[in-house]
C-alpha cells in the first residue's frame, strides 16, 4: 500500500495542520535519518543542509534561527505545500550529504 494514495496525493503536514488547528506547522529536519541528524552537523569545513518549510514565515524563521544554532544551515523552502512537495525525492540519499561550504 503506498502511503501517498492512503493521504489522497496531500502531504502528511497539511494534515497535521488541519487537524490541529492553530498550531505552526513547520516541516524541517526530516530529510535527515536520525543517525545522520544525530552526527556533528559540521561536515569538512561546511555545514549539513537541513530543509525548511512552513506556512507560517514567524514559525519558519524561529526553525531556521534554531537550525543556525545547532550548526546546520538551513534552507527555507516556502509553504508546505511548495517546500514539502520537493522534498519527494525517489532516491531520498541525495539528500543525506548535501553540505553547504563557505564561500572564500
Amino acid at each position: 500500500m503506498n502511503s501517498r494514495e492512503d493521504l489522497g496525493d496531500r502531504l502528511s503536514s497539511n494534515i497535521v495542520a488541519e487537524e490541529l488547528r492553530g498550531a505552526r506547522v513547520v516541516k524541517a529536519f526530516n530529510q535527515l535519518p536520525a543517525e545522520v541528524l544525530g552526527r556533528d552537523p559540521w561536515v569538512s569545513g561546511g555545514r549539513r543542509v537541513v530543509f525548511v518549510s512552513s506556512n507560517d514565515d514567524e514559525a519558519s524563521g524561529i526553525v531556521q534561527t534554531l537550525a543556525k544554532e545547532l550548526g546546520f544551515s538551513p534552507i527555507g523552502l516556502g509553504k508546505i505545500n511548495e517546500g514539502g512537495r520537493l522534498l519527494l525525492f525517489r532516491t531520498p540519499l541525495i539528500l543525506h550529504n548535501l553540505v553547504e561550504y563557505p564561500l572564500e
